[in-house]
């Protein structure tokens, strides 16, 4: 079922919200890869294509980094990520994007 995919939350509330808000990307980050290892094999890949990259925020570039650099999405998963080179964003080492390029290179 889709919960044994995804897991359950707890029921109980606190009274922290920073403390909830903190745990919600990474809660995001886990349900999506879950899903996609659920999905993904070698025999029916799946194949995401994201266009413009360069303008995504951080925490898409936190999401994608997180689908590249799981090795149970390894031979069902391919990302086609397409960016324009002439913008400063992909130019600047110091951008959200240059800094995920910069990582993945290594």
């Amino acid at each position: 079922s889709f919960r044994d995919i995804i897991g359950t939350t707890s029921s109980t509330t606190t009274n922290n919200s920073t403390s909830s808000q903190s745990q919600s990307p990474d809660r995001i980050k886990y349900v999506i890869r879950r899903f996609l290892r659920a999905i993904c094999n070698h025999i029916c890949p799946v194949v995401c294509i994201m266009d413009d990259i360069q303008w995504a925020d951080r925490a898409s570039l936190d999401i994608l980094e997180s689908w590249l650099i799981d090795i149970e999405l390894i031979g069902g998963f391919m990302v086609v990520a397409c960016y324009r080179p002439s913008t400063n964003a992909s130019s600047n080492k110091d951008s959200k994007f240059g800094k995920l390029v910069s990582s993945l290179k290594k």
